[in-house]
């Protein structure tokens, strides 16, 4: 049996390498995927089922998503960890890479759900590129 960490790190991998059905298999088929704030370009904030989340990776997939996870800790089936996450959308808004702490339930090899937050300095950035758009 894996433990929680290397199913996450899996996950990551599958991504990165854009080995999408590879990843959707790691999640359950009920998974939920949270973000807060929304991504920009990304309507939704909850995404629920494999194939909304699919849908959501394949997206950002195509905009060259990168994620580098770090600080990974596990707490029974609870894995919080950190990410950098590269995509073109960030490049395109001038901010980068944003930052985000993510907690993920995994069972067994199976992912449950994501939970992903944005940091604060990453909002701040979103938010005056954002506010200085022309309405």
């Amino acid at each position: 049996m894996l433990d929680p960490i290397s199913v996450v790190k899996s996950f990551i991998d599958a991504v990165n390498n854009r080995e999408l059905d590879e990843a959707l298999s790691m999640l359950d088929e009920g998974a939920t995927l949270d973000t807060e704030p929304p991504l920009p370009r990304s309507p939704k904030r909850t995404y629920s089922g494999r194939e909304e989340i699919g849908q959501w990776l394949r997206d950002l997939a195509a905009e060259h998503l990168n994620i580098v996870g770090s600080n990974f800790r596990a707490v029974g089936n609870e894995v919080d960890w950190d990410a950098r996450i590269s995509a073109d959308r960030f490049d395109e808004m001038g901010i980068g890479p944003v930052l985000a702490h993510v907690r993920t339930i995994v069972e067994g090899s199976i992912i449950r759900s994501i939970d992903l937050r944005l940091s604060p300095e990453s909002v701040k950035k979103m938010e005056s590129v954002t506010a200085a758009q022309p309405r």
